[in-house]
């Protein structure tokens, strides 16, 4: 299970470390990863059997649906190929997922369970300090 919150830099070839913790949780479901476009600015760092179980749920989507058309077009259009950890743990972060996030060397990575979070810190700050405050509310309308 990924959980905590990491501050990282990308290095100058746009490299990013993974926390050997994490890194040995993911490579359980197999050596590659993705990173893909993720929800509120931020990207999502997924095990291969996490992407492949997330692209068989979506794949159940009626495509007929604008809605799901775009979302399959945007997400997978911009995931990136599987990448494997270098010998230092490292994986490459594209710049075009860079942008979408607007990361440039700084970086939040943020454990969610199944998946990594990566976040420009001050959109992470932002996010965190608009929701935090209220964490008892959005737990009430789950449970």
């Amino acid at each position: 299970m990924l959980t905590g919150t990491f501050c990282h830099a990308l290095d100058e070839k746009n490299r990013l470390s993974i926390p050997s913790k994490w890194r040995k949780d993911l490579e359980k479901d197999g050596k590659e990863v993705y990173v893909t476009p993720g929800l509120d600015q931020c990207l999502f760092i997924l095990s291969s059997l996490q992407f492949e179980e997330l692209a068989q749920k979506v794949k159940q989507l009626p495509f007929t649906k604008e809605n799901v058309r775009s979302f399959l077009r945007l997400f997978f259009s911009k995931a990136s190929p599987p990448l494997e950890f270098d010998k230092q743990g490292r994986i490459l972060i594209p710049q075009f997922l860079k942008d979408h996030a607007e990361i440039d060397k700084e970086i939040v990575l943020v454990g969610v369970y199944d998946r990594i979070e990566a976040w420009n810190p001050k959109l992470w700050d932002s996010f965190n300090s608009q929701k935090e405050g209220s964490f008892e509310k959005i737990a009430e309308t789950l449970f």
